[in-house]
């Protein structure tokens, strides 16, 4: 059952993958495909229980946290600035790295853990600071974050007492389904998010990005703060002479970055 339910996670990245805005934004895509492998290497682990097979399941679990972390550069306020997006890049690429590496030669399941927990709560907590103010952004993470949540605690209890009780094994089919859906929201989150900021080609200040996901309650999401129009501003601003400024007239900012701003 382990192994069948894993397959869930390969279900959701393929449909994922079949939306639209999903494969025109390429990190948005790496993370449906993160998403797939980790139901492939989860399968297969469940099946042969080898520890070549585990890596199959958590490598790509790393992997997927770290694009969604990249996800969020130009579209969160600390990271909207090219040296602070090069930093943050930098330092998730090289957390990722560092645990793979430490974990491929030590082989410690709970050096995985913790690492994996603190980059998922980095995560969630640039998610839940990001500048984007629309429904469906802030919907998708919520729901996604509570349903994390709760496949954790679900997991936490299979692992406590499988050795001694036998007949808590649903908790782990909970955890692969509760966590599957925690995935597929997340991603929609960070889709919305870029598209919001920009970021994405599959939407335009002019025309909506129109939305078709399953058991979520929004037809669409506009194109309301530019990430990369802030930062271009920015790095233009200080490039600037005193000279220059002292001549140039003040302009009120547009509608599109005062909304980025807040």
């Amino acid at each position: 059952f382990n192994s069948l339910s894993s397959l869930v996670y390969a279900v959701v990245g393929c449909y994922m993958l079949w939306q639209r805005e999903v494969r025109l934004d390429p990190l948005i895509a790496a993370e449906a495909i993160a998403v797939v492998v980790i139901g492939l290497g989860s399968c297969a682990f469940h099946g042969t229980m080898l520890f070549e097979h585990e890596l199959c399941d958590e490598v790509p679990m790393l992997f997927f946290i770290g694009v969604a972390m990249a996800a969020k550069t130009y579209a969160h306020p600390l990271l909207r600035s090219r040296r602070s997006a090069a930093a943050f890049s930098v330092a998730v690429g090289a957390a990722i790295g560092g645990l793979t590496l430490a974990y491929v030669l030590f082989q410690t399941y709970e050096l995985f853990i913790g690492g994996f927990t603190a980059l998922v709560v980095a995560d969630s907590a640039l998610a839940l600071t990001w500048s984007s103010r629309q429904r469906v952004v802030s919907w998708c993470r919520d729901r996604s974050i509570a349903l994390l949540i709760a496949g954790k605690i679900a997991w936490e209890i299979e692992v406590r007492m499988c050795a001694s009780d036998g007949r808590v094994w649903p908790l782990h089919v909970a955890w692969h389904l509760l966590t599957a859906a925690a995935l597929y929201y997340g991603v929609l989150s960070d889709t919305a998010n870029r598209i919001d900021c920009g970021l994405s080609p599959a939407g335009s200040p002019a025309t909506p990005c129109p939305l078709s996901w399953m058991a979520v309650p929004f037809g669409e999401v506009r194109v309301l703060a530019s990430g990369k129009d802030v930062e271009r501003e920015g790095s233009a601003a200080a490039k600037e002479s005193p000279a220059a400024a002292g001549r140039a007239p003040r302009r009120s900012p547009s509608p599109l970055l005062r909304a980025c701003s807040h």
